[in-house]
């Protein structure tokens, strides 16, 4: 049986790699949620092996109703998820003073709030 899971920020780097893994097991689907729709389409040119076995998801895990939008996608085709992977994370280099306020908000919003408001959102399926 097929067991489907659901990677955050797997279009490149370690979210990337650990979808392939995955997906080399030969026992996962893999889902994965992107902000960027470029860097999808790239993954899937660039890995074109991964077609049909990697799907990505659009949305914003800082946003609690992308959350619970991704939720219901996986629900409604999939019924349930077996394995989630937070890898989803932001950084900004350079000392607090390179920090804009608006920045720390977006760090703390897909680093921290992100992972609690996906998990919130796919706690009934998990």
């Amino acid at each position: 049986m097929e067991k489907i899971a659901l990677i955050t920020g797997g279009s490149s780097g370690i979210g990337l790699a650990i979808a392939q893994k995955l997906i080399g097991t030969g026992i996962y689907r893999v889902l994965s949620v992107s902000r960027n729709k470029e860097k999808t389409e790239r993954a899937l040119r660039q890995f074109p092996e991964l077609e049909g076995r990697l799907e990505f998801l659009l949305g914003d895990v800082s946003k609690p109703e992308d959350c619970e939008n991704i939720a219901a996608r996986i629900e409604e085709k999939y019924e349930a998820l077996h394995a989630l992977v937070n890898n989803a994370g932001i950084v900004t280099w350079g000392g607090m003073e390179a920090i804009s306020n608006e920045k720390w908000e977006e760090i703390l919003g897909i680093n921290l709030s992100g992972p609690f408001f996906l998990v919130k959102a796919l706690l009934p399926m998990l």
